[in-house]
């Protein structure tokens, strides 16, 4: 709950509010997304979110307001706080990834493991990450994927177009607004 608690104070207070995109949080059996518009800032990177990195506060009056009212102790902890929180809990480690020009971090629940053991499945190296990054993020988008992967779109498309034939990825629901979903013999 501290782990949760620390995401939705740290979605509200550093979401771009110059777009009008909304804080959303979705509710999974397997897992809790967060989101809140708008990019990290310029040199902060996932990485160096985890470890000591500087405050920069995108919403000063709401930090204030917030830290006054002691939902914040200390500019720049939150991630910290939380990568905490979920260690006590048992929880694994929160993923971060960028999602239509947002934030998301999506927390698991314990003895989750996303490790799937793909290797009797026969797919070659690219094939193997890009199911990892499936099961990881079921939401995750063939854009993501090549940035993810550093390969072109088309060729992330290519390769997910080969695992439906092979019948181990399937679509659920549109393109936007649907899950991707592993089905493993």
């Amino acid at each position: 709950m501290d782990a949760i608690r620390e995401l939705v104070v740290n979605a509200i207070i550093h979401k771009d509010y110059s777009t009008e995109q909304e804080i959303a949080i979705y509710v999974y059996k397997d897992m809790l997304k967060i989101y809140s518009g708008g990019l990290l800032p310029e040199g902060i990177t996932f990485e160096n979110l985890k470890g000591n990195h500087p405050s920069i506060k995108r919403n000063k009056k709401l930090a204030e307001a917030f830290y006054s009212m002691k939902y914040i102790e200390g500019w720049g902890q939150g991630i910290s706080k939380v990568l905490s929180a979920c260690r006590e809990n048992g929880n694994p480690e929160p993923g971060f990834s960028y999602m239509s020009s947002g934030f998301m971090v999506i927390l698991r629940p314990k003895g989750y493991s996303s490790k799937v053991d793909v290797q009797d499945l026969g797919l070659d190296d690219v094939d193997s990450r890009i199911i990892q990054e499936i099961i990881d993020d079921p939401s995750i988008r063939m854009k993501d994927i090549s940035v993810h992967l550093e390969l072109p779109v088309r060729a992330v498309r290519y390769r997910i177009d080969k695992l439906r034939d092979k019948g181990l990825v399937v679509r659920d629901g549109s393109k936007k607004a649907g899950v991707w979903k592993i089905q493993l013999p």
